[in-house]
């Protein structure tokens, strides 16, 4: 199944389909695309239904309906029969972010945590360094941790005398048997690590920094010696992954006396205050690496003070008016 809709160009990256056609096929088995039936997708749905949020049952039926859609235009169905099942129903979440402040905090107590009884998290006082400076990137940039786990030493750069970081690349973990397409720009860097091409052409983007960030990011290369084509953000000289970054920030939250929110919230964050400090449309767009306002907009999340800050502006011109 994955072989065959990676063929096609406008395809999610590798590691994305092939984790979402392996859900797929584990459910309803490795089954023929002739076989598959509406009840087939249905009955899919509903067991995927028990263990899954909504959302992403909704993105398994989608995933699915792609690869049988490809395999009408090549005629290997008559019809698609995902397209006479029900489809599964679902209703976005509103996603929780911090208050303005409350990033420092975390990036704060990133650099001395408490103790624990028992605690996996054994970090170096460099690794806890690396944390704080990774948290204030996650809020002043809007980065994908996908971009943020990729950054290299020659990626920082002075554009206009404006530090930043010239998102270059992607950091994916691919299986050992994966094939990496022809038309994707990539380079392998150790074991299941990738380095790919952005998304979009979109993605590929200079992203500014503070200056203190631009200092801890130097600093860090100087500590670890990093050298062109090595990754700054490591742990015990391997990337990072996931798992590990979601364990560290859930203790700095938990050890400022933060609630839970999501890592990926912190790109919500960014782009709610590029809007709300006035920044027109097309720089959100560019700085969030999208291609559509629209997309970006689904990022933004206005306060009702800020609203209501706006409304009394709006207001001004009724008496202007009068």
């Amino acid at each position: 199944m994955a072989q065959h809709h990676s063929a096609q160009r406008q395809t999610p990256h590798p590691r994305n389909l092939r984790s979402d056609c392996n859900t797929i096929r584990s459910v309803i088995g490795g089954m023929r695309l002739d076989r598959i039936t509406p009840a087939t997708i249905d009955g899919m749905c509903a067991k995927l239904a028990k263990e899954h949020r909504s959302k992403t049952v909704h993105n398994h039926y989608l995933r699915l309906r792609q690869v049988l859609d490809a395999a009408v235009r090549e005629r290997l169905i008559p019809s698609n029969p995902a397209l006479a099942a029900t489809p599964p129903r679902y209703e976005s979440q509103a996603t929780q972010i911090l208050e303005p402040g409350q990033p420092a905090r975390a990036a704060q107590a990133a650099l001395d945590p408490k103790r624990r009884k028992y605690s996996h998290l054994a970090d170096t006082d460099d690794d806890r360094e690396m944390w704080s400076l990774m948290w204030n990137i996650m809020f002043e940039t809007g980065m994908r941790e996908a971009e943020r786990f990729a950054i290299l030493p020659e990626e920082l750069a002075t554009v206009d005398g404006v530090h930043g970081i010239q998102i270059m690349w992607e950091l994916q973990r691919f299986r050992s048997d994966a094939e990496v397409p022809n038309w994707l720009r990539s380079r392998h860097y150790e074991g299941c690590f990738w380095l790919v091409e952005p998304k979009s052409k979109q993605g590929n983007r200079f992203v500014p920094v503070s200056n203190q960030t631009w200092l801890g990011l130097w600093a860090l290369v100087g500590r670890r010696q990093c050298q062109p084509g090595q990754l700054i953000f490591t742990r015990e000289g391997h990337p990072l992954t996931n798992t590990v970054e979601r364990w560290r920030w859930k203790r700095s939250l938990e050890d400022a006396g933060l609630p839970y929110v999501t890592i990926r919230s912190a790109r919500h964050f960014f782009s709610t205050h590029l809007a709300e400090a006035g920044a027109p449309e097309d720089a959100r767009k560019a700085m969030m690496g999208h291609a559509k306002i629209s997309t970006t907009a689904g990022y933004t999340h206005w306060s009702a003070a800020s609203l209501a800050a706006l409304a009394d502006k709006a207001r001004q011109a009724v008496g202007e008016s009068a």
